[in-house]
């Protein structure tokens, strides 16, 4: 809670207390990037233009884990709840990564976009991923069986992102280049609600 003091020096604005650089490759970019509470520890992963994915320590920016998954640059990324697996699309590659990191292992490589792979998130639960692509089209994942169980296909252009409704894993939301934001029902499999914006006169 800001005292009132905080409140007037900062005027609602937000204060850089820290900056800290990363030790990246020569000629690397950070793409995207994701966090999780594991604990008294808040971990940060970090996708890069080079293929590569690293864990930071937030608190520390200690370096956990890194890995190259592939060439081409990692365009989303996500980590399950449990901050054990990490998610992974590359838009050039078209596939949906999952790699255990304490393991060393991959838990799932699938190819299921006709076109690129854009974005994906995890389920609050941790129990699916769902991804979209430049074909319009949104798969949903089991992480049990690494098996998709459903797609809608009700977007008319590329998904641009995808989230799981907070706190609840049977429904989600997307939005697309369409100009829609569309809500899923992941237990009646339906499309049940479509935000479009208002027309420009």
């Amino acid at each position: 809670m800001m005292t009132e003091l905080e409140r007037g020096i900062t005027k609602g604005r937000y204060l850089l207390e820290k900056k800290q650089k990363f030790n990246l490759q020569p000629q690397t970019r950070v793409i995207c990037c994701d966090k999780v509470t594991q604990g008294n520890n808040v971990l940060l992963c970090v996708g890069q233009s080079n293929g590569t994915f690293s864990l930071f320590n937030l608190d520390t920016l200690e370096s956990i884990h890194s890995f190259q998954i592939s060439e081409q640059k990692i365009d989303s990324i996500s980590i399950n709840p449990s901050g054990e697996w990490i998610a992974l699309a590359s838009k050039m590659e078209g596939q949906l990564f999952v790699w255990e990191w304490k393991s060393e292992t991959y838990v799932m490589k699938q190819q299921g976009h006709f076109f690129d792979l854009n974005c994906m998130a995890y389920s609050p639960d941790g129990a699916f991923i769902a991804t979209g692509g430049d074909d319009g089209k949104i798969k949903c994942w089991t992480t049990k069986n690494c098996l998709s169980f459903t797609t809608f296909k009700e977007h008319e252009g590329a998904i641009t992102d995808i989230k799981f409704l907070p706190k609840k894993s049977n429904a989600l939301l997307s939005s697309s280049v369409d100009g829609t934001v569309r809500a899923f029902d992941l237990v009646k499999y339906k499309n049940f609600r479509t935000f479009k914006p208002n027309k420009q006169t």
